[in-house]
């Protein structure tokens, strides 16, 4: 949209030029190219040079057309492979605000600014005069770095024009403007006005810069699109609105998108550009999501089925991935409702766990997926360290560790508890530990993680359990064991074989 602006403006200023075509009118074109470099500087702030033909016909339609010119300013580069213009002649005279130009095209135009280049295959602008609305298409690309995957659009609706003044900078208004790119396709309304002055100085602009804050802080923006399709990732969505504001350096944004995998998101995300360093605010809420479509569509190698309810606020600061990544502070809740997930791994822990009781019974007739009535849980985030507390009918789970999201890496340790089941679930333990955390660490990718029971925490877990005066669950079903299954004048006795045992698991 930038270098939209900067294009209606020049061809404000290259307006100007055709006073002086008229005056020399016999001569041939190519011989006024100094005049009208000195004009078009001394109407803007870009140097031009016309490094190819340019001729003009004076008899209606007026028309120019011009062959390589260059315009430049500080870091900043346009180059036009061709323009040309046909105007109305009988308003040759007027003010230049009442100017008519019935056509202007536009072929192969960039725009170079450090790494940043956007690309104008072909703009097409009908009938166009300042602040009346005129037809127009414009198809073309945008790179932010020299990397990345160039972002394609194609424009074609209703644009005004509103040249700069005293007191306020140029403004272009886009109504009713069909928009496709790979990403969205809809229809747009949108107002870009150009502020008399930034709002603050902009940082220097870096290679990981994610926001262009120059830009951010020298226009504002309204703009509001019924979207038809929204390609994200694997996935299209049908049914969704996107609206964006960008005033006084306060940026928001919001989507809605009505067919989310089977159910509703709703992001508001709020950006202070105006602050050192940037401030991010992202509250998502999605509900009754098909929790499996979701696994997929994230590459979550993971079976679970069921309507998801997941919602958070997240804050960042910063303006790159890793200056995000380190300072994200969240708290999100999600509800899995009722449904089935997959706990084989799981399950393969508390085995190991079992054998060591040599009571594997209750785990083995487990079955590899769990119809499950409830799932709920909490999830807190500072900087890459993690603590999540999920509850899934008996079993509940405390998790904290590190994830590096830019390394795709996790350490978590989960303590894995299991209660006592409802009458009839085949998700039973053995007694003796019912009500015991179980240690067990994830470590690698998040969609397919290598989890192992904790050794050392489970020696530690038994040595306490075996000691007097421990309150876990492990300890007290030994207590009772003891008191059913020992003879009185022995028990004594036997708590302190147990107390022995713990003592020497705690000190090897």
């Amino acid at each position: 949209m930038g270098l939209f602006v900067r294009i209606v403006g020049m061809l404000v200023a290259g307006l100007v030029v055709l006073l002086i075509i008229a005056a020399y009118w016999a001569q041939d074109a190519n011989n006024l190219k100094p005049e009208l470099e000195a004009l078009i500087a001394e109407n803007s702030d870009y140097q031009a040079r016309f490094n190819g033909d340019l001729s003009w016909q004076l008899f209606p339609p007026l028309r120019l057309q011009v062959q390589q010119l260059e315009l430049s300013r500080e870091d900043e580069r346009i180059d036009i492979r061709e323009l040309q213009l046909s105007m109305d002649v009988s308003a040759m005279w007027e003010d230049i605000n009442q100017w008519r130009v019935t056509e202007l095209q536009l072929r192969d135009t960039t725009r170079q600014q450090g790494e940043a280049r956007s690309r104008i295959e072909s703009l097409t602008v009908q009938d166009f005069r300042p602040g009346q609305p005129a037809p127009f298409s414009l198809t073309g690309e945008h790179l932010s770095q020299a990397d990345d995957t160039p972002m394609a659009a194609v424009l074609e609706g209703t644009f005004t024009y509103h040249p700069a003044s005293a007191n306020s900078g140029q403004r272009v208004v886009l109504s009713d403007t069909q928009v496709d790119t790979a990403m969205a396709t809809g229809l747009c309304q949108a107002d870009l006005a150009e502020l008399t002055s930034p709002i603050k100085q902009a940082p220097a602009e870096r290679e990981q810069d994610l926001l262009p804050l120059t830009t951010l802080l020298s226009y504002d923006l309204t703009a509001d699109c019924q979207l038809s399709a929204l390609t994200l990732g694997s996935e299209t969505f049908q049914q969704s609105t996107l609206s964006l504001t960008n005033v006084a350096g306060q940026t928001n944004v919001l989507l809605d998108v009505k067919d989310f995998l089977g159910g509703t998101l709703v992001a508001d995300i709020d950006i202070d550009n105006t602050r050192t360093p940037v401030a991010w605010t992202v509250v998502p809420d999605m509900q009754n999501v098909d929790s499996q479509r979701l696994l997929d569509w994230t590459e979550q190698n993971l079976q679970w089925i069921a309507p998801v309810a997941f919602n958070s606020t997240i804050r960042m600061y910063g303006n790159s991935e890793q200056e995000l990544a380190s300072s994200i502070q969240a708290t999100s809740e999600f509800d899995g409702g009722q449904g089935q997930l997959n706990i084989a791994t799981l399950k393969q822990q508390l085995m190991r766990i079992a054998l060591l009781l040599r009571q594997t019974e209750e785990v083995e007739q487990w079955p590899d997926v769990w119809d499950y009535q409830e799932f709920t849980g909490r999830w807190n985030v500072n900087g890459p360290v993690h603590d999540m507390k999920f509850a899934i009918d008996n079993m509940s789970v405390d998790a904290n560790g590190e994830y590096d999201y830019l390394g795709d890496a996790m350490d978590m340790l989960l303590n894995i508890t299991v209660h006592e089941p409802p009458e009839g679930s085949p998700f039973d333990v053995n007694p003796l530990l019912q009500g015991t955390p179980i240690p067990v660490r994830c470590t690698g990718p998040s969609a397919e993680p290598k989890c192992r029971l904790e050794e050392k925490a489970v020696q530690q877990l038994v040595a306490r359990a075996l000691t007097q005066g421990d309150d876990s669950g492990l300890r007290r079903k030994l207590e009772e064991k003891i008191d059913e299954e020992v003879p009185e004048e022995y028990r004594d006795a036997a708590r302190g074989l147990l107390d022995l045992l713990g003592r020497a698991l705690e000190n090897n």
